[in-house]
């Protein structure tokens, strides 16, 4: 009879230490789920470069919030309290990045995305298989693109050769700057050129390499349509549109409208014309869905 009410007293204390532990990452995933939905719920609409650098700023610290109190607490389970300290300590990678980095693409790079977002996608993965994470319906879709797709962007450099994609085939593309045409507003001062550019207005070219890997229209046989990759954005988080003109440029060939002749297997050196208002002083460029750069304005 002894023997077995302390195996009853064994199995109930058990049970109260399983209790207290599922009560404990109950808990945390409480406020990690209420982090991650308030994140999820801002505004997405940008006015500006600047502004989205603050909004999603504004994002982090609202996750951290509710998580940071977590970092130091002893957990039961050793594994889940290793993960939920890597979670925030990615966490704090991140707002490093948009704090002091944003507009450095090598730093940004590598405390946003590499200490930050592709550490945390790993923790929350591990939360969905080992521990049955869940956020509301609403969000599911959400935490899905957080966990699988996080890895795939990239804060690239000037001058880093990325491949990208679409139904024409595969192109490889790196940036190599963005200047101001100073040949050209010399020679619109002195009244030739384009007549409707506004005073506030500079013209711009970004240098580029392409190499065609694979891209072929039947349309347009031997050309790629470029802004299909590459879309530029000013600091109103505007899409400036490449202009219809363009010359040969410190030995980048002109590629007017974005539309450049590069056939299968060439490499070219490119240089496209932007109207930009000339209170820009950096650029925010994307190249496909996952690359993107901040440019200097030279």
């Amino acid at each position: 009879m002894k023997k077995l009410s302390l195996v009853i007293i064994g199995i109930l204390m058990t049970l109260f230490l399983v209790s207290c532990n599922n009560k404990e990452v109950n808990d945390c995933f409480s406020d990690l789920r209420s982090g991650l939905e308030e994140h999820w719920a801002m505004n997405q609409d940008y006015e500006s470069i600047e502004d989205m650098k603050n909004e999603e700023l504004k994002g982090i610290e609202i996750e951290l919030k509710y998580m940071k109190k977590y970092k130091d607490k002893e957990f039961e389970d050793k594994e889940f309290k290793s993960l939920v300290k890597k979670y925030i300590t990615a966490l704090e990678c991140e707002k490093k990045g948009y704090e002091k980095y944003y507009y450095n693409n090598e730093k940004f790079n590598k405390f946003y995305y590499e200490k930050g977002l592709d550490v945390r996608s790993e923790c929350l993965s591990k939360f969905v298989e080992d521990y049955k994470f869940s956020v509301d319906d609403k969000y599911s879709k959400n935490l899905k693109t957080t966990i699988d797709d996080t890895k795939k962007y990239k804060r690239i450099s000037i001058g880093e050769m990325v491949s990208v994609s679409n139904e024409y085939g595969e192109v490889s593309i790196a940036i190599d700057g963005f200047e101001i045409d100073k040949e050209a507003m010399n020679l619109i001062k002195e009244g030739y050129g384009i007549e409707d550019l506004e005073k506030n207005q500079e013209i711009g070219v970004l240098k580029y390499i392409l190499k065609n890997k694979s891209y072929y229209d039947e349309y347009n046989e031997n050309f790629v349509t470029v802004d299909s990759f590459i879309q530029v954005y000013d600091k109103n988080n505007f899409i400036i549109e490449a202009s219809s003109t363009a010359d040969d440029y410190k030995g980048y060939s002109a590629a007017a409208g974005a539309f450049a002749e590069v056939r299968k297997g060439q490499k070219k050196k490119l240089a496209t014309e932007y109207i930009i208002d000339n209170d820009n002083d950096k650029l925010f460029i994307k190249i496909g869905e996952y690359y993107s750069l901040m440019v200097d304005i030279e």
